[in-house]
């Protein structure tokens, strides 16, 4: 597996490697090794595994809902990722880093976490084959995060993915019904 710090293509994305997408693996658009993988376990957890470590992602919570990171013995966790209303959030870490989740685009769905300082580290957007664009801003590629970033950014958008699809499964049940 390649290092995400070691200067990744800036254009990555996430493919599906199985048929039912429970496995995705991160690497440039033009093809080759992989920089990171994301495989579902069980339930809302999904692993993560970079050159750089491995992490798990748990969604907890209704109302409030936020994701959990953390390394993937659960021994030690690394961040609280906390979902606003309107898709938008905020993930702090353990070690006082704080990363905003903002929406650069209604129709696209295309997402940014920003560093405090209001400056983009990863763009993510899921289209409609399945696959996850992902976009690592240059300057940002030494950051310590960068990983967690990016597979965070895939969880969320995999995350509303499954819910859109859960919302229309109901929708047409209940059409049907009555």
């Amino acid at each position: 597996m390649l290092s995400m710090r070691d200067g990744p293509d800036s254009n990555l994305v996430w493919l599906p490697e199985t048929r039912g997408g429970n496995r995705y693996v991160l690497c440039s658009r033009a093809g080759g090794d992989p920089y990171a993988t994301l495989t579902r376990e069980h339930g809302s957890v999904i692993a993560g595994e970079s050159a750089e470590g491995s992490w798990t992602f748990r969604r907890e919570g209704f109302r409030r809902v936020r994701v959990t990171t953390r390394t993937a013995d659960g021994e030690q966790e690394f961040g609280t990722f906390h979902l606003g209303r309107e898709g938008e959030g905020l993930l702090e870490t353990i070690g006082g880093n704080c990363w905003t989740w903002l929406l650069r685009g209604f129709w696209r769905q295309e997402h940014e976490f920003l560093h405090t300082e209001r400056e983009p580290v990863v763009s993510v957007r899921p289209d409609i084959r399945g696959t996850i664009q992902v976009n690592v801003t240059r300057a940002m590629q030494p950051l310590p995060e960068l990983p967690v970033l990016a597979m965070l950014g895939a969880y969320l958008a995999l995350m509303a993915r499954d819910e859109t699809a859960t919302m229309m499964t109901a929708i047409m049940a209940a059409n049907w019904v009555s």
